[in-house]
């Protein structure tokens, strides 16, 4: 099972969060969620953020604790880098794009 599905598991178990209620809340199946949490199949970049973002509404604030947890105190990008395989890396870098693609920066007032 990937780390980070290991660590999103512990998280649900700290709020009691039902995979019946997360499948509701990212408008997945109960099939889906069970084998994604299982290390059966390996969600999507979409799904996954489906699912974060139900626990968050779920359990206000369980995202940026759950983002804590997976990178720990200190963020090595070598590391995270590294440990992606090629298709998660694109994707990381698709997100990047977009990112900073949406960016406006605020106005400076003088």
């Amino acid at each position: 099972m990937n780390n980070y599905i290991w660590i999103f598991k512990q998280r649900l178990s700290k709020h009691n969060i039902k995979q019946k209620l997360l499948a509701q809340k990212a408008g997945l199946s109960e099939n889906a969620v069970s084998s994604i949490l299982s290390g059966k199949s390996s969600p999507s970049l979409e799904s996954f953020s489906l699912l974060v973002d139900a626990c968050d509404e779920i359990h206000p604030g369980f995202k940026a604790e759950y983002h804590m947890n997976l990178v720990g105190e200190r963020l090595d990008l070598n590391e995270l880098v590294s440990s992606l395989s090629s298709a998660e890396l694109s994707t990381l870098l698709i997100c990047a794009g977009q990112r900073i693609n949406n960016f406006q920066p605020k106005a400076i007032a003088s």
